[in-house]
């Protein structure tokens, strides 16, 4: 018993020693112990670290160069990349965003700088942030269809609904891209470019940055450079991309993973900026800018060398600063001279790639594959388009060609090409070509329009678009039109109600006010020679009536045709690069017309009607103005609704109404007209044109009100005005002031929207 005794005190004699010894651990000790084992491994690999880099030779180091976005803040880069290339770097790997990644992929192919430079200069960056497309190749009847909506909905035949995903679509700078990157254009992994590259943008769904390795370059290339609400998000591989500067605009990261072991970073993104006043857009440029520079700054942080160049008082728009952007990127490089001239050499001279056009090259089809989302009707319609294509000599320019045929089917609304081994693999995105839209217009002089419509497509065997559009507001106006055409031939048809001011003068002033109402019926064939022509011939017969709202008692003493059956022949040819604001291109419109009046107004008519403007660019600013103006009435009664019109700012020749600086909208009643037009245009900043106008007609007038003692050309009349204009996101707003040179007496005009004719 005394042992048992014994052993229970033994034992918890030590229990209670042992239990001194118990340390109860607090968080902090957890935590401590946590970073001293952290810390034993960052020792361990950095240690590791330092002997992979004693152990590597300076001239084996791998070195990254990484191009962030910014515009045409670009330009900086070539300032830097000059630095560079006179201390020799060797340059193994490159990472571009947005911007960045375009001249990143044009230096990795082997493009100079000089020639680099002279690409940004060719597609001229400010135009290719503008709002408005390029029209310069867009169908006629997609030109007109442009100036009836300043807002729009599409949707496809099955009655999918979308908002337009952008202000600018990506057709022509995606085949602009191809034709820049020639030979590797076909090239999928980007590793065997001949400097390797990683092109970034945005997945729009996720937010994740994707940093491209392969794939087709161009198409990526275009997708990192979609800002958004600007361009439209470009559709790989069942995602959508944006802009590569929503997520990573300086893709440090990305160079390091590509094996880099030193990266130089020249960053032109935006910094924060303090600003004194804020409004709705600015706040959200703010915001857009906070994010983007909290991202950057992670990165920036990781360079080896950091380029930083002043461009901060420099809009991301401003291509008159090129010179100042090389500048400042070389001066942001020299500052880091000390640093880059520890960089390892290049042991070889770089292989300069020239720009040569190279659409002459031949090659020749045998297959053509589609991407497998094309449903069968796709399938077909293209295969119809580019069969011509297969089993003969052709050069990009014949599938580029093709391509813009698709266009003009209005089903496809883009197309993506790549050529391996004879196969020509297409792919691209159905178009919602029906839409929905509205639109609107004040003119002085005239008044204020409305107009609501939709315009529906059909493909089949024969093309098919019919619109149907309603004018209200000072005037009511209601067309159904049609157009059904195979390859350049078709059928019009137009069946509506139209009004229409017509206004009287004496002596400058205006004295009578008119309303005139026509129903209408139009039944035409038509020819398409070329994407920018039309050669119609048609009959118009319309019943119409008119109605003197102001003026007293004129219209007792006025004749009208109260019906009118003409047939017309009509050649119309456009190539402006813009509907609004055109820098270059002409626009062509002739007309000859029979015309006959039966019953009361019992007359004949015939004459022709010509209408002739034109751009040429003096400087990717500037451009020369040139207009003719031609029209002639022969008949043995001409009516009040049938005279030529001039005055105001617009021409329609529809309704013989053509411009004259210094009359008033309508002013001169003629049978006979011929004016010239010369001018100026220059864009002042972005989307803002100064226009100057001098203009001078002869004419025999035809106004009972008036002195019609008139002659061609022994009579003159002479005109001079200015104009400002902005391309806004509801249509062009003019503010404009002209003169007559002999009464010298100005004349104000403010113009908003498209002019709805």
């Amino acid at each position: 018993m005394k042992k048992i005794f014994f052993l229970i005190y033994i034992f918890l004699n030590f229990n209670f020693a042992y239990s001194q010894n118990i340390e109860l651990k607090s968080r902090e000790d957890v935590e401590i112990e946590n970073l001293e084992s952290q810390i034993k491994v960052l020792e361990n690999k950095i240690q590791t670290i330092k002997k992979l880099k004693n152990d590597k030779d300076k001239n084996d180091l791998k070195v990254a160069l990484v191009l962030s976005g910014g515009g045409i803040k670009g330009y900086a880069h070539l300032g830097i990349l000059r630095v560079l290339e006179r201390e020799n770097i060797k340059i193994d790997y490159i990472t571009g965003t947005s911007i960045g990644a375009l001249i990143g992929t044009l230096y990795s192919i082997g493009y100079s700088i000089d020639d680099i430079e002279k690409v940004l200069d060719i597609i001229n960056v400010e135009n290719f942030l503008e709002t408005g497309s390029d029209t310069t190749n867009l169908p006629l009847d997609k030109k007109e269809s442009l100036k009836k909506y300043s807002f729009y909905i599409n949707f496809d035949n099955e009655l999918n609904f979308s908002l337009p995903k952008g202000l600018k679509g990506n057709r022509e700078t995606y085949l602009v891209v191809k034709n820049l990157l020639k030979n590797y254009a076909n090239i999928k992994n980007f590793d065997d470019f001949p400097i390797p590259l990683r092109i970034i943008a945005t997945n729009l769904n996720t937010g994740e940055t994707k940093a491209f390795s392969k794939g087709d370059v161009s198409k990526i290339l275009i997708a990192s450079m979609a800002i958004p609400t600007i361009f439209e998000p470009v559709e790989i591989d069942e995602n959508i991309y944006v802009d590569g500067l929503v997520s990573r605009n300086l893709p440090v990261e990305e160079a390091y993973d590509m094996g880099a072991d030193l990266v130089i970073a020249s960053d032109i993104g935006a910094p924060i900026v303090k600003k004194d006043n804020y409004n709705i857009l600015s706040v959200l440029s703010q915001i857009s800018t906070i994010q983007s520079s909290n991202i950057t700054n992670v990165s920036r942080e990781k360079a080896s060398i950091l380029i930083s160049p002043d461009v901060k008082d420099i809009s991301a728009i401003a291509s008159s600063k090129k010179n100042d952007l090389i500048n400042l990127g070389k001066i942001a490089a020299e500052q880091q001279i000390a640093k880059i001239k520890k960089l390892p050499k290049s042991s070889a001279n770089r292989k300069i790639e020239k720009i040569i056009e190279d659409k002459k090259e031949k090659f020749v089809i045998n297959k053509i594959e589609y991407n497998k989302k094309f449903d069968n009707t796709t399938v077909e319609i293209l295969d119809n388009t580019f069969k011509n294509l297969l089993n003969r000599s052709i050069s990009k320019k014949d599938i580029e060609n093709t391509i813009t045929e698709v266009y003009n089917l209005k089903y496809m609304d883009k197309i993506y090409y790549s050529i391996n081994d004879n196969i020509l693999y297409l792919d691209g995105e159905k178009a919602h070509s029906n839409r929905i839209g509205i639109g609107a217009n004040y003119q002085t002089g005239y008044g204020t329009t409305f107009n609501i419509g939709t315009d529906l497509f059909f493909n089949g065997k024969f093309g098919n678009n019919i619109n149907l559009n309603f004018k209200f507001g000072d005037y009511l106006g209601l067309d159904l039109g049609t157009l059904t055409y195979k390859n350049r031939f078709g059928i019009l048809t137009n069946v509506g109600y139209n009004e229409s001011p017509f206004f009287l003068y004496e002596n400058r002033r205006k004295i009578a006010k008119f309303m005139n109402r026509e129903a209408y019926l139009n039944i035409g064939i038509f020819t398409q020679p070329t994407n920018n022509s039309m050669i119609s011939y048609g009959i118009l017969s319309k019943v119409s009536s008119l109605k003197q709202d102001t003026g007293g008692n004129l219209s007792r003493n006025l004749e009208y045709s109260e019906n009118q059956t003409k047939t017309y022949l009509r050649f119309k040819y456009d190539n402006l690069d813009s509907i609004s604001n055109p820098m270059k291109g002409i626009k062509v419109d002739l007309i000859y017309n029979f015309a006959g009046s039966f019953g009361k107004s019992k007359s004949n008519l015939y004459g022709p009607a010509y209408n002739i403007k034109g751009y040429i660019p003096i400087n990717p600013k500037s451009s020369f103005i040139y207009g003719l103006n031609l029209a002639s009435l022969r008949g043995d009664r001409i009516r009040a609704d049938q005279r030529i019109r001039l005055g105001g700012i617009y021409t329609n020749i529809n309704n013989n109404e053509f411009e004259f600086y210094g009359f008033n909208y309508q002013e001169k009643q003629v049978k006979d007209l011929i004016s010239l037009t010369l001018g100026f245009k220059h864009k002042i900043v972005y989307s803002l044109y100064f226009n100057t106008k001098f203009n001078i007609a002869t004419f025999t007038e035809n106004n009972p009100l008036e002195n019609n003692n008139s002659k061609l050309w022994k009579d003159y009349s002479k005109g001079v005005g200015i104009s400002i204009s902005y391309d806004s996101p509801i249509g062009p707003i003019e503010f404009s002031i002209s003169s007559d040179l002999k009464h010298k007496k100005p004349i104000g005009s403010i113009s908003i929207g498209y002019k709805l004719d």
